[in-house]
Parts: C-alpha cells; structure tokens; sequence
C-alpha cells in the first residue's frame, strides 16, 4: 500500500499511477485499511484515467464508507468517469446519492449504451421506474453485450413490473433465434438470463421452453395488461432446440 501510495502521489506517468490504483483494487480487504484512504486521495489525480480507476478499485474492495469521497464525481468533467462512479455508487449501496444519479441520468439518457449502467445502480439502490425504463432500453438493443449487462441489470429490479418486461424481452430473444441468429454464433445466455429471472419472480418451473412460458403468459398476463406475445410458440421451441443440437455438434 505505501508503495502503491507514493507511487500515486509522486510518479509523473499517469498509466503507472492508473496501474497502481488498479493494483489496489485487487488488493483484499485483508490488508491495511491504509488502502481506501490511498484510493480515496486517488479520486483527486489529474488524470481522468486514475480517477476511475481509483474509483472502481474502491467499489471493489466494498469501501462502503468511502461513498462521501466518490459522489463528486457524479459531476466529473468526463463521462467515462462520471459512470464509473454511477456504478460504484450503485454497487456500494449509495442510497443518498440515488436523486445525483438521476440528475447525472437526465443528461446522459439520449446514449443506449449507457442504459444498462444506470439500470443496473438504480436498481440496487431500490429505484424503480427509470431503472426498469434503462433495463428494457439495453435490452432492445440490437448490440449482444449490451442486451446482456440489460439483462444483468433487469434482475436488480425491485418490481412486479419486471416479470412483464422480461417476458417481452424473451419474446425479442426468441424471435432472434427464428430470424436465423442460430446460424451465426446465437448465444443463449441472454434466453437463459430470463428464463432465471422469470423463474424467481414467478416460482414457475417451465424450464427454457420457449412454448411453455408462452402457454403460461397468455393466461398470467391479464392482471399486467400485458399484450399477448407474437412470436409462433411452436416453432419458436423447434428453433431453440435446433439451436442446442447445432451447439452440441461444435
């Protein structure tokens, strides 16, 4: 830690201080408090890079009572280290930082990359309007990892809202196996994603069958005035199960 300080306070290079304060992150809360005080101070360097890493290394090690430090950075001048702070907020359970999020989310929101980022940190500080809105943007995104952190975030979503939406975004997911993502490399941990989602929220055990959840959707879904799916159930179960024999043959 002291030398990961000295290297922070003194070193002119800002990717050997960015690496020091990365080095911290992975350090283990088994050494020396001396190290959050350390990322702390780092939150302050010069360089955007040192910033965020700093910051990041922070929620890693769970430095709940560095929150104070890391809030200014919700007003950061760059924006990669204004989301990183978004979601070391949001993972260290910031709850009073949650309407600075929103403010920081009302100049950012036009950018859909960003929305799984705020869905995931609002969620886990109990929002549950605009963190299901950014769950359900990421998730229509035409970009897999996005869909996929979309995903991600969904599951920290405190609302009934959220079994609704999920089904609709397995609708989306099995519509892209029927429109032939199964010949290029589909991926199914999305499918899966909500498949375990809908399974908590509901306690209904129905597998990853496309056609069962579908079944059971177009008699649960009245109580959400949830419009009914559009995929072909049928066909969408074929198309999933050609899709596990194509990646059991690989």
């Amino acid at each position: 830690v002291e030398v990961a300080e000295f290297v922070l306070l003194h070193d002119p290079d800002e990717n050997v201080r960015t690496h020091a304060a990365c080095g911290l992150g992975y350090s283990g809360l088994s050494l020396e408090s001396r190290a959050g005080a350390v990322l702390a101070q780092a939150l302050k360097d010069t360089s955007a890079g040192v910033r965020s890493f700093a910051c990041q290394a922070l929620h890693q090690r769970g430095e709940k009572a560095r929150v104070a430090a890391i809030r200014p950075l919700l007003q950061d001048e760059v924006r990669d280290v204004r989301m990183m702070a978004v979601t070391a907020l949001g993972r260290l359970g910031d709850t009073e930082s949650m309407a600075a999020i929103l403010k920081v989310y009302e100049s950012e929101q036009d950018d859909p990359k960003l929305a799984y980022t705020f869905a995931e940190s609002l969620g886990r500080l109990g929002e549950k309007k605009i963190s299901l809105l950014t769950a359900q943007r990421a998730m229509a995104s035409d970009n897999w990892n996005v869909r996929f952190f979309g995903a991600e975030a969904l599951a920290f979503v405190d609302s009934v809202d959220v079994i609704p939406a999920a089904m609709a975004c397995l609708d989306l997911e099995v519509a892209r196996i029927l429109n032939g993502e199964k010949h290029t490399g589909f991926d199914e941990r999305i499918y899966q994603k909500l498949v375990a989602i809908l399974a908590e929220r509901t306690k209904k055990d129905l597998g990853f069958d496309p056609a069962a959840w579908a079944d059971w959707w177009d008699k649960a879904r009245v109580p959400y005035f949830a419009p009914a799916l559009e995929i072909d159930a049928e066909a969408a179960k074929q198309a999933y199960a050609e899709h596990l024999k194509l990646k059991a043959a690989k």
